[in-house]
């Protein structure tokens, strides 16, 4: 028996409905959108990229002010507050302290700056405190610089004290700042997760060194000695032998530039010296066991002042490296961003361009030629589609048009001859 075909696989199909047009439009429309998604998806991951390493980039150069103000700040508070308590009437401001002052106030106010293009939470209240306590120092710089050059008795009471109280609280909100901003940006690069890392290490070692100097400059320059300062050098000595060993650790396999060796060997021939570390011990014991010792605070710090400096290079290295990294990784970014705007705006183009040149040389011509095939098959023979110069598709679809106009005229012609013939 035979079998009847549905209707669908007898009459004209769906797809045979579809018009060339419509069918080039649709191609190039798919293949055009296909490329815009794919350039899209690599913008986007661009701008990604661009928006981490930017905000990377404003936290190392934020941190790296930070830091240069907490290690000058630290060095003033002892400096102004010897010389605040001396019994001596100074001629001038100590250069030291002159000096700690010059690089920290520039390094607060460019933290200040720094800090606005950084965005995280609570950051307006941030800069605002950050602000006001920088100003209230640069009063208290002002005060405690005229009241050096006046006779102890004439200082105002209590100005040592607020001094190193103010100092002390802004130490403990910048590094609380550091920590924050590093938790900020952590995993987001691990290279400058690495560096800052070494940076914290760097400052532990040189608060640590510094803490044990201060068992010695600290009752030179006025204060009460500690309580049991032999056992607490101790402690500091084993605290500093820690961090050193993480430092050391953490740094190894690091794509660290030259400069970073030889900065931590520096640390290592200087800071933890043996005569240095056996000089230490015998200043803070002859202190504890005569009170007397052969230094002045002035010739102490003199003596320890450079040997915290090596850790500090190491610290600053550290930041000068991720902010680089930062900087290079941001311009990376950008210039990644704009080649991918670039190739989608051109993607877009090409696509736009491609479906007027669709448009114009290849479903107009066609049109036309339809439009005068219809009008020759109602018998008008006025009807043109003409497009000279055309060798293609086109230019001979309307040459054989043409052909067949002419085919039908001259059939007209001879049937119009055969008539006059037989009449």
């Amino acid at each position: 028996m035979e079998k009847t075909l549905p209707q669908s696989f007898m009459g004209p199909s769906m797809f045979g409905r579809v018009t060339v047009s419509v069918l080039l439009k649709s191609v190039i429309a798919c293949l055009a959108a296909a490329v815009v998604i794919i350039l899209a998806l690599g913008a986007w991951d661009s701008w990604g990229r661009l928006t981490v390493a930017t905000r990377i980039a404003a936290v190392t150069n934020a941190s790296g002010e930070l830091f240069r103000a907490l290690h000058n700040l630290r060095l003033d508070r002892t400096g102004t507050f010897r010389d605040l308590v001396t019994e001596r009437q100074l001629t001038a401001v100590n250069p030291q302290v002159k000096a700690n002052r010059d690089a920290e106030m520039p390094a607060l106010r460019a933290a200040v700056e720094a800090l606005k293009s950084v965005d995280f939470p609570d950051r307006d209240k941030v800069v605002s405190d950050l602000a006001a306590a920088t100003d209230k120092l640069d009063a208290l710089q002002r005060e405690s610089a005229e009241a050096m050059l006046k006779p102890k008795a004439q200082r105002r009471a209590g100005l040592a004290q607020d001094y190193f109280k103010h100092v002390t609280a802004m130490m403990e909100n910048g590094e609380a700042l550091s920590a924050r901003l590093s938790r900020y940006v952590k995993l987001q690069e691990p290279f400058v997760d690495q560096l800052l890392g070494l940076k914290q290490l760097a400052w532990d070692l040189r608060n640590a060194g510094g803490d044990a100097s201060l068992l010695i400059s600290g009752p030179l320059g006025g204060q009460k000695m500690q309580a049991d300062p032999l056992g607490k050098l101790a402690a500091i000595a084993a605290r500093m032998n820690t961090v050193w060993t993480t430092l050391t650790e953490t740094a190894t396999g690091l794509p660290l530039p030259p400069e970073f060796g030889t900065a931590m060997q520096k640390v290592r021939t200087d800071l933890f010296a043996q005569p240095y570390i056996e000089l230490r011990a015998k200043v803070v014991r002859d202190m504890v066991e005569t009170g007397k010792t052969t230094y002045t605070a002035e010739t102490w710090l003199s003596e320890t002042t450079p040997k915290l400096a090596t850790a500090l290079a190491v610290a600053e290295l550290a930041l000068d490296t991720a902010e680089a990294h930062a900087t290079k990784n941001r311009s990376h970014a950008l210039l990644m961003l704009a080649v991918q705007s670039a190739l989608l705006i051109g993607a877009i183009l090409v696509a736009a361009a491609l479906m007027v040149l669709v448009s114009r040389r290849v479903t107009s011509p066609l049109a036309t030629i339809q439009s005068a095939m219809l009008k020759l098959a109602g018998g008008d023979m006025s009807a043109e589609a003409s497009f000279p110069g055309r060798s293609d598709e086109i230019g001979k679809l309307a040459s054989a048009m043409h052909t067949f106009k002419h085919g039908m005229i001259e059939a007209d012609r001879m049937r119009s001859e055969q008539k006059e013939a037989e009449v």
